[in-house]
């Protein structure tokens, strides 16, 4: 068994080095953090939002398995909905109508990211089809005059047939569509590219079309939720950085609790970055976290030496060295601790969790290591 005093011993050596390596490598700690900040710089700017729904799926499970079936043997999953309203001086059948259904689903269908479109226009062109002996030639939208006898077909059509299709006062359509899994960011992209070719070559006073379905509404609210994360840890960031300003009675001190917390969650989004790792809803909690943290070691820090400060009459080597002796071990036990609960994330089957666990755990080493070291060299550089 090794003695209470021999532990303590040991630490005060490793504090001390640690203490000691803040002093003789000042400059070589400032060259590094300026160096590390232009490879953050490198990193974010390749961060990137085109996430997509397999990466949120179980690594392995049989239902990756399943969408990956779907997604490449039939229409696959994620929607894409045009919805239309008819015009006032048109009706749901109107020959005008269902052209412009048509024209909206063909161009649809000749997007390579759509696998399929499904509208009142479908149904025309298989009835011709059908009333011209089944010719593949035929499935097309008919002339005027053939399709009066579409029309009449579809007055045989039991209305369970329509309704998914038609709105109960005949004044509402839809053209159905099922995208590939190509990720949120060329969707979009898709998407503008879709709204732009119906403001041109769809008769508005026919019929007006707007994008809707279950697959826009997942992308705008898992941007909205993401957006809503980013300004909550800034605004977080604001009033921490105000309360230490406060708490400290120095704006100097505001600057230095806001540089150690910065660090990590520069090095997590660069990380995110450089990993090719999409900054979707689950993965910008993680900013929210590490910030938590990190503030915590910082506040720890700065709380001891300012107490140190005083009964050492102002003298900052004393203060420092102190904090170091008494702190340090507080702030990495911590951290530690920490670490590996996080770690535990990596052995999930769902690969955002692991992610989530990866960067948690690696940028809280990242915050030990700035307060144990870019810390000291900024309070003796402003002499706080």
């Amino acid at each position: 068994m090794i003695s209470s005093d021999k532990k303590k011993d040991r630490w005060s050596g490793i504090l001390n080095k640690a203490y000691h390596f803040s002093i003789d490598k000042s400059k070589l700690i400032s060259i590094c953090s300026v160096i590390c900040l232009f490879l953050f710089a490198i990193g974010i700017s390749k961060v990137h939002t085109n996430y997509d729904l397999y990466t949120n799926l179980p690594e392995g499970a049989k239902i990756s398995e399943d969408f990956l079936y779907f997604e490449k043997e039939y229409a696959g999953f994620r929607p894409l909905e045009l919805a239309g309203t008819i015009q006032e001086d048109y009706r749901i059948y109107d020959y005008e109508v269902i052209e412009q259904l048509v024209k909206a689903e063909d161009y649809l269908k000749s997007q390579p990211e759509i696998q399929t479109a499904f509208s009142l226009g479908t149904l025309t062109k298989s009835i011709n089809q059908m009333m011209h002996s089944s010719q593949a030639s035929e499935y097309k939208m008919p002339d005027r005059k053939d399709y009066r006898k579409v029309k009449r077909m579809f007055a045989s059509l039991p209305s369970t047939g329509t309704d998914v299709l038609v709105s109960k006062d005949k004044r509402k359509t839809r053209v159905s569509s099922k995208v590939k899994d190509v990720g949120a960011k060329n969707i979009k992209k898709m998407s503008a590219k879709v709204d732009a070719w119906l403001a041109t070559n769809i008769n508005p006073e026919v019929i007006q079309f707007r994008q809707t379905g279950t697959g826009l509404l997942l992308d705008k609210n898992s941007e909205f939720v993401k957006d809503s994360l980013l300004q909550g840890l800034l605004i977080a960031l604001l009033i921490v950085s105000l309360l230490m300003g406060f708490l400290f009675r120095s704006w100097k001190m505001l600057f230095l609790a806001l540089v150690p917390n910065l660090i990590p969650l520069l090095f997590a989004a660069a990380l995110i970055g450089y990993s090719n790792v999409a900054l979707e809803a689950g993965i910008s909690i993680v900013f929210a976290i590490i910030f938590g943290i990190a503030v915590d070691d910082t506040i720890h820090f700065l709380s001891k030496y300012k107490l140190a400060k005083d009964q050492f009459d102002g003298d900052v080597e004393k203060a420092l060295h102190k904090t170091f002796l008494e702190c340090g071990k507080a702030i990495i036990f911590t951290t530690i601790i920490l670490f590996f609960g996080f770690l535990v994330l990596l052995f999930s089957s769902n690969q955002p969790s692991v992610v989530i666990g990866m960067l948690i755990s690696v940028t809280l080493l990242s915050a030990l290591v700035a307060d144990l070291t870019i810390l000291p060299v900024l309070i003796r550089k402003f002499g706080v």
